[in-house]
């Protein structure tokens, strides 16, 4: 799975700084269509360099039948999931206005793509830990609290920093005609932020053989939009979604798995203090003059609040923590 992961991050992360590039210089609505072709190809050649296995047909379908019904909420789940900011923006084409569409489609299409590019690979082994977890005794809470944990280290900080430096980035992206989506960056990437914590939750019901459960998320989501535009036709139902949503997944990992909100908040104490101590400090500091100058700046004072945070006998806990030594042995 690891292989895998990186060629699924890796390829999506090329595509998108491409796809950024190509808006830069002016290639407007084709850069989107250059960022889910190119992601395709690098994704296809990725996997062919480190020898992926090939799907082969079969007429033994003994195991498909055991898999059908799993398969069938799997892949319904990842339908409505993968596609809710498609639904979303075809429904707001219906009672917004094209300009404010526009806006909302490149803010949607800014912050998911990071998104994207941090949590595919991160959820593949994720999954495959949880599941092995499962199988063999162990324990998938705290595989899934650990995970969360180390996802937290790198994806709060960097959503952060997009809803920091959002206009700066989007003047890089797309000049002065994009300037208005910059307060849609700020919240949904804020909103993201927020929500980082559950992320892995979709991959811990998947794993231990509750997928239905990532159907109710997603059909909750979907109603609740559709709900929100028919009474207030605005891009920030966006995140009002979420005040149903979060709340609904809390429940399910408490009363499903026995996770708290509690304990879960608290393993991430780390990197949210963090995040926060470089998040004021860049507001206070702001406008900052470029946009490599506020990256740059950001990731200098996290790396600072997050050492001194972890204590001085564990300088590089957030390096091994990121990137775990494998133990020596035979696997």
């Amino acid at each position: 799975m690891r292989p895998l992961a990186i060629a699924m991050a890796g390829s999506r992360l090329v595509a998108a700084i491409a796809a950024m590039l190509a808006l830069w210089r002016g290639a407007g609505v084709w850069a989107i269509v250059l960022n889910q072709c190119l992601a395709a190809l690098l994704l296809l050649l990725a996997l062919r360099a480190v020898r992926a296995p090939r799907a082969h047909l079969t007429l033994r379908l003994a195991g498909a039948r055991r898999l059908a019904g799993y398969a069938a909420w799997n892949s319904a789940s990842g339908l409505i999931g993968a596609n809710l900011s498609r639904f979303f923006q075809v429904a707001s084409g219906l009672v917004m206005p094209a300009a404010t569409v526009g806006q909302l489609s490149l803010a949607l299409r800014v912050v998911d793509m990071m998104v994207s590019v941090l949590v595919t690979g991160v959820s593949r082994v994720a999954l495959s830990r949880l599941s092995a977890a499962e199988r063999e005794g162990g324990d998938p809470v705290t595989v899934f609290m650990v995970t969360t944990r180390r996802l937290a280290f790198v994806m709060l900080p960097v959503l952060v920093l997009i809803a920091l430096l959002a206009e700066p980035l989007l003047g890089f992206i797309g000049r002065d005609g994009w300037g208005p989506a910059a307060r849609l960056v700020t919240w949904f990437a804020l909103v993201q932020a927020l929500r980082s914590p559950l992320f892995v939750a979709r991959d811990l019901f998947a794993a231990l053989g509750r997928p239905r459960l990532n159907v109710l998320v997603s059909v909750v989501e979907l109603a609740t939009l559709v709900l929100l535009l028919v009474v207030l036709p605005d891009p920030l139902v966006w995140v009002a979604r979420l005040v149903v949503s979060v709340p609904l997944v809390m429940v399910l990992l408490r009363s499903r798995f026995g996770v708290g909100a509690g304990p879960l908040l608290a393993s991430l104490r780390e990197p949210f203090v963090a995040t926060l101590g470089m998040g004021l400090l860049m507001y206070a500091a702001a406008p900052l003059p470029t946009l490599l100058a506020g990256g740059l700046a950001g990731v200098l004072l996290y790396a600072a609040f997050a050492a001194a945070l972890l204590g001085g006998r564990r300088r590089s806990a957030v390096w091994q923590l990121l990137f775990p030594r494998r133990a020596a042995g035979p696997s």
